[in-house]
């Protein structure tokens, strides 16, 4: 049985009681919330910062290893965080977090949601 399923059976005997008490309540199976799952997206494209590493002078040096993954992170986190927001929008998704030094995203969603971003990219 699965726990959607469990779920449901719940909210139909809260219903049954619930209309007991209070003729006009309603408790529906949609009512039910879908568990969230909190995941981390590692993007494949990082930045190398071999080049970086080379400018004698600190500073630049130490920009340049912030300036530069920020940037990328911006560009590369584009498209998934815009499908991420449009689940948002439909209540697949809670939470959603850039993660610019690993290029990464976190985000809590429904399984289903964790899954089609764990499916390979179509080429």
């Amino acid at each position: 049985m699965s726990v959607l399923s469990k779920n449901y059976k719940a909210v139909g005997r809260l219903s049954a009681l619930v209309s007991l008490f209070l003729p006009l309540a309603v408790v529906t199976p949609a009512a039910v919330s879908t568990p969230m799952e909190r995941a981390i997206v590692i993007l494949g494209d990082q930045v190398n910062p071999a080049p970086f590493r080379s400018d004698p002078v600190r500073h630049r040096r130490r920009a340049a290893l912030e300036r530069e993954p920020r940037r990328h992170a911006e560009t590369s986190q584009r498209g998934l965080l815009t499908a991420l927001r449009t689940r948002r929008a439909a209540g697949q998704v809670t939470a959603i977090q850039p993660l610019w030094i690993v290029n990464a995203v976190t985000a809590t969603a429904t399984p289903t949601v964790l899954a089609e971003l764990a499916a390979p990219a179509p080429k």
